[in-house]
């Protein structure tokens, strides 16, 4: 009651406090969002006289993270900033600022700069917030982006490397395409001289060289096309239960003359047909164990063994093939699947494109396995094919 009659006989009434001007406000607001940013947050005052220098009023602690330098320094001396962009960026960040506050719009640069010796890249944002008479002011913040930059070049680098990649293998399948037709030509003449009656000794000879020649760029022409077919994933690979051992007898007799040449061992094969099957494009299957088998052919000693196993491991039917050849070094073993690496096995007069091994391993990733290699030298080699398995047959064929 005192104090109602103190006001009613006159009294001054109590002073309620002033909002804070506006400029507390933004300082206040601009402190807030500095505090929650992981970059540099600033303010900048540019005057329209170019003769003036801008200056910044605000610098958040971000700048240190960024920069490596105090917001104090920053505040002391504007131009701090600047000689730390990369030399190449210079021009075109200088450019694009200078647009956009002539056109009072915001900006988005993203440009290096080097810190202790190490390149960044930023992406800085800017907008005007007020303008007057004799300058502009513009809030604006300063992010790290070199993790996104980084993620973008490497996504920039794979796509750009897959399009050689395509390239090269539609190069490849042109001209492997272009090769057929006049290589099935030389060979069907040489085939006709071979067989004609009366044909003299020397020309039956450079006859069968011209067939062993031609027949050896017509492998290589069938595996490059195969090979880009499959490193393209243009080639068809139609899996299906196939029965395992009826495809290792089949394998077995395109090769069993050539070991017999050799007078080399077989072991047999180890599975009955109808008693496993696997999940594979029986055509590729087949491919792959001709390949694995000839060259335990064409690498083994004369007169040595090869083997088979298989073996069921879980959801996987592994088939093994060894031979008693010379072996491999380590290092040789990490060569074996590299496109035309042939160990020097060209200079011992061994057949071959150096591109079986490299295509076999291909169709078994394609049909949901594996090929692996393993080998000891002055002991032989183990290359073991790994397929899903499809179960025991329920009948045979």
């Amino acid at each position: 009651m005192a104090d109602l009659s103190a006001v009613a006989a006159g009294a001054a009434p109590l002073a309620l406090a002033a909002p804070p001007p506006a400029s507390v406000r933004e300082e206040d607001h601009l402190r807030e969002i500095a505090a929650h940013f992981p970059g540099m947050v600033y303010r900048v005052h540019v005057p329209h006289d170019p003769a003036r220098s801008m200056r910044y009023s605000f610098v958040s602690a971000g700048v240190r993270q960024l920069y490596g330098v105090a917001p104090e320094a920053v505040i002391a001396d504007p131009g701090l900033l600047r000689p730390l962009r990369h030399p190449e960026d210079v021009a075109r960040v200088d450019a694009e600022v200078a647009a956009a506050i002539d056109a009072d719009r915001p900006l988005t640069v993203a440009y290096r700069v080097v810190v202790d010796g190490r390149i960044k890249w930023v992406q800085m944002s800017s907008s005007s917030v007020r303008g007057g008479s004799d300058e502009s002011v513009r809030v604006g913040v300063v992010l790290d982006v070199t993790a996104q930059h980084l993620g973008e070049q490497m996504r920039a680098d794979r796509d750009r490397a897959e399009s050689e990649r395509r390239q090269m293998t539609q190069f490849l399948s042109r001209v492997s395409h272009e090769l057929r037709t006049p290589l099935n030509a030389i060979l069907g003449f040489a085939q006709l001289i071979e067989m004609e009656d009366g044909t003299p000794p020397h020309q039956r000879r450079w006859a069968q060289a011209l067939l062993d020649s031609g027949r050896h760029l017509l492998e290589l022409v069938d595996d490059v096309l195969d090979l880009s077919g499959a490193q393209s994933g243009q080639m068809t690979v139609d899996r299906a239960e196939v029965d395992l051992g009826l495809v290792l007898r089949d394998a077995w007799r395109m090769v069993a003359a050539a070991a017999e040449a050799r007078a080399l061992r077989f072991g047999g094969v180890p599975v009955a047909e109808g008693a496993l099957r696997v999940r594979a494009d029986r055509r590729r299957l087949l491919q792959v164990l001709v390949n694995l088998l000839s060259n335990a052919v064409k690498y083994n000693r004369a007169g040595g063994r090869i083997e088979l196993q298989v073996q069921a491991q879980g959801a996987l039917v592994c088939v093994a093939v060894a031979d008693d050849g010379a072996g491999l070094a380590p290092e040789q073993v990490a060569r074996l699947f590299i496109p035309f690496e042939r160990l020097g096995a060209q200079h011992a007069g061994l057949p071959g494109t150096g591109l079986g091994l490299v295509l076999s391993r291909q169709l078994a990733e394609a049909m949901g396995g594996s090929l692996d290699a393993a080998s000891t030298p002055g002991r032989g080699s183990v290359f073991t094919l790994s397929l899903p398995a499809a179960g025991p047959a329920t009948a045979a064929g």
